[in-house]
């Protein structure tokens, strides 16, 4: 009698203990799930900005881009320059010996 109760307790005491175990090991496994829920939502908004940051930089890049093609622009067009100051400067040299000749002639003529 008595000792049949007590196992029947122990057996109780057992299937009681396997059930609490059982949902300690769901809730475990509940945690896990939503800790790795909130990794990937994690990872996902880590990604989600740093693409974000790439197409900004893609957009700080287009426009250094342009900068460096607007520059060559000008460097193209200085370049151009260089030919027009010489022949610029050959020009004045010929007035420059234009009028030499001009107030050589006046001089002339005053003597």
């Amino acid at each position: 009698g008595e000792v049949e109760a007590q196992q029947e307790a122990l057996a109780k005491h057992r299937e009681d203990l396997a059930g609490a175990l059982a949902r300690v090991a769901a809730l475990e496994e509940s945690a896990r799930d939503e800790a790795l829920g909130l990794s990937v939502a994690a990872l996902d908004a880590a990604v989600t900005q740093a693409l974000e940051d790439a197409g900004e930089v893609g957009d700080r890049v287009s426009l250094l881009e342009e900068s460096v093609d607007g520059v060559r622009d000008m460097v193209d067009a200085l370049d151009g320059v260089g030919g027009d100051v010489a022949t610029l400067r050959m020009q004045v040299g010929e007035l420059d010996g234009a009028v030499e000749r001009v107030e050589t002639n006046g001089a002339l003529r005053e003597a």
